[in-house]
């Protein structure tokens, strides 16, 4: 009789539990719950919540590999952010962690209102945000 070693069931078993997740957890397109968001945005509003989180609590650290890091992915959220925005302005999205739920115009501005405090470049992205917010203000 055969067995594997240990570290091969733990590798597997750290590759199946994700994946097992995501697709327990996003379902699929039209979840049915009236937010108007996809299981994808979803995913994508609350990652640039985190990243702009992230890389707020870093950016005083100084220049290094982690501020990098955490700007580029910043820069990708805040892009991510105003274009779910653009396409689902008056979508709803709940915040699971904290038992709290926000239209996609409040998340955005309180995004905003995060990145302002958050040196130069949190001040340039919450000038992208600001952009997105007052192109769905401006009657087409």
């Amino acid at each position: 009789m055969y067995l594997r070693p240990p570290r091969s069931k733990a590798l597997a078993l750290c590759a199946l539990v994700p994946a097992l997740a995501l697709g327990a957890g996003c379902g699929g397109d039209d979840d049915g719950d009236g937010s108007g968001l996809s299981g994808r945005e979803k995913l994508e509003v609350l990652q640039a919540r985190a990243d702009i989180g992230e890389y707020c609590s870093v950016q005083d650290t100084g220049t290094n590999v982690l501020t990098d890091r955490s700007l580029g992915v910043m820069l990708e959220g805040v892009r991510d952010l105003a274009r779910v925005y653009r396409e689902n302005p008056d979508a709803q999205v709940e915040i699971p962690v904290e038992r709290k739920n926000y239209t996609m115009q409040q998340l955005v501005r309180e995004q905003v209102r995060q990145l302002r405090d958050c040196g130069r470049e949190g001040r340039l992205q919450a000038g992208v945000l600001e952009a997105a917010l007052q192109q769905q203000q401006t009657p087409s």
